[in-house]
């Protein structure tokens, strides 16, 4: 996890490219994030939404997760380049001619996932017994 931060820390932050209409999901890990994306996939009509269910799938085809780095598994894996994610299409909603792209983060306090007077931001809550029961099973269960 040390080494994914650093790689996180010296690419992602400072060459990220926010764009206007960006739409962040964030919140701590197990508490609904997937789930909040699949949800949006729903009301926006994109595939993802089939298979919501489908972390790695979701993550790599709809709303990427930018401190996730490119570590070399082509599609295998969840990571996208910098570059990657700045060329990011986004999504058609039918609005305003324009394509909103969907960004996942587990951490909300680092410099991508900032006010920046482009992106909206959904914050995903849980109850933090519900959120540690459900982290606990996933890891130990």
């Amino acid at each position: 996890i040390e080494r994914a931060h650093e790689l996180v820390s010296s690419s992602s932050s400072s060459s990220f490219q926010h764009k206007q209409g960006d739409v962040w999901v964030a919140s701590y890990v197990k508490s609904g994030t997937t789930w909040t994306i699949g949800i949006l996939a729903a009301l926006v009509g994109h595939p993802a939404a089939e298979y919501a269910g489908n972390l790695q799938k979701v993550t790599s085809q709809f709303c990427p997760q930018p401190e996730l780095p490119d570590l070399g598994f082509g599609d295998d894996g969840f990571g996208h380049s910098m570059e990657q994610l700045n060329d990011w299409s986004g999504i058609d909603i039918g609005t305003n001619n324009r394509n909103y792209r969907c960004f996942k983060s587990h951490w909300p306090s680092k410099d991508h996932v900032v006010s920046n007077g482009k992106s909206k931001f959904i914050y995903v809550l849980r109850n933090a017994q519900d959120q540690l029961i459900s982290h606990w099973n996933q890891v130990y269960g």
